[in-house]
């Protein structure tokens, strides 16, 4: 299972910092019995599960209900779900890992990494300045697959800053995800 929160505080010029947190959590067993749900402030934005290849989906306003293509979820998961692509964006081909040693993460060995930002190459784009990347990162060694972290990236655009702060951590790799059934339909 993975679990992820991101907290966005977004600052205009002259204004006050607006906090906003988004908690991520992602179940998979398999292809066909996985689980994402997203939540802020405790309310449930949406959650897509597909179970036995079928799709089911809710939101705040809708009950869990089924859905027609699992396929097309599954893409949509590929595409939407990892909370490291979201914090870090294109800011992550500029981040450097200091090796800190291995440790024991799960009951799995990992290599435990301090995160640095490297200078911008010249000729990048403007638009949003990186003020600074900090943080570090626990990889899994037989797997490469990010197993804990703890990364904050801060930015500047035109009338703002934006500091973006990841914590989240990997759970039963290998085991059971805890996926759930939907629920069994009325009797009629």
């Amino acid at each position: 299972m993975l679990e992820a929160r991101i907290e966005t505080t977004h600052t205009t010029e002259g204004g006050q910092p607006e906090v906003s947190e988004e908690l991520t959590r992602l179940r998979w067993q398999d292809a066909d019995h996985w689980q994402f749900v997203r939540e802020r402030a405790d309310t449930l934005l949406s959650e897509t599960r597909v179970w036995d290849g079928e799709l089911w989906t809710a939101t705040r306003d809708r009950e869990l209900r089924r859905g027609r293509d699992a396929e097309v979820a599954r893409v949509g998961l590929a595409q939407q779900s990892d909370p490291w692509e979201r914090t870090l964006g294109p800011t992550g081909s500029r981040i450097a890992y200091i090796e800190l040693g291995t440790e024991n993460v799960e009951n799995r060995t990992t290599r435990h990494y301090r995160l640095e930002l490297t200078p911008s190459p010249p000729g990048a784009r403007k638009g949003q300045e990186v003020l600074g990347v900090e943080g570090q990162v626990w990889i899994d060694e037989e797997t490469a697959v990010r197993m804990a972290g703890d990364v904050t990236v801060s930015t500047r655009k035109k009338g703002g800053l934006t500091a973006r702060h990841l914590r989240f951590s990997m759970s039963r790799v290998g085991g059971d995800a805890g996926v759930q059934a939907p629920p069994a339909p009325a009797a009629p």
